[in-house]
């Protein structure tokens, strides 16, 4: 089977591919943020929104890192400290319904008597659909796709 090649004789990835790649390292992004929130809670002490905005912030440098690689290939990018910074940006609207998500559960659920981390399936969930769209079209723009 032939590949696609952009103009700039690179592979071409089909978006069904980008999106399931994006899915996976989320998925790896989550078990990152769950275990590092476990980890601060149960073991630290640590309240559920400051060992949330821990796990977050290390869950979301390990994901630009991994997508920038595997997912769009943008890892010649001459500017990687930009497409850092829009990745930021984009992960803010998808952490901001991430948070109501969680917010709403831990407060107006009483998930805690459960466990917090449990708030992060649900939330991880609805943020997958804000986070990626804005990483498609905004953060690493002029990836390749056909």
């Amino acid at each position: 089977m032939r590949q696609l090649h952009s103009r700039k004789n690179e592979p071409v990835t089909a978006p069904a591919n980008t999106f399931f790649r994006f899915a996976a390292i989320g998925g790896i992004g989550f078990l990152i943020e769950a275990v590092l929130l476990w980890v601060l809670y149960s073991r630290y002490g640590v309240d559920p929104f400051s060992a949330r905005a821990a796990s977050f912030s290390v869950a979301v440098a390990s994901t630009w890192y991994l997508n920038r690689n595997f997912t769009f290939h943008t890892h010649g990018s001459k500017l990687p400290h930009a497409e850092f910074v829009r990745y930021l940006g984009t992960s803010g609207f998808g952490l901001a319904a991430n948070i109501l998500v969680y917010t709403f559960l831990i407060i107006y659920v009483n998930v805690t008597v459960i466990a917090p981390w449990i708030a992060l399936i649900p939330a991880s969930a609805t943020g997958l659909a804000f986070n990626y769209l804005g990483c498609k079209y905004f953060s690493f723009r002029g990836y390749n796709q056909n």
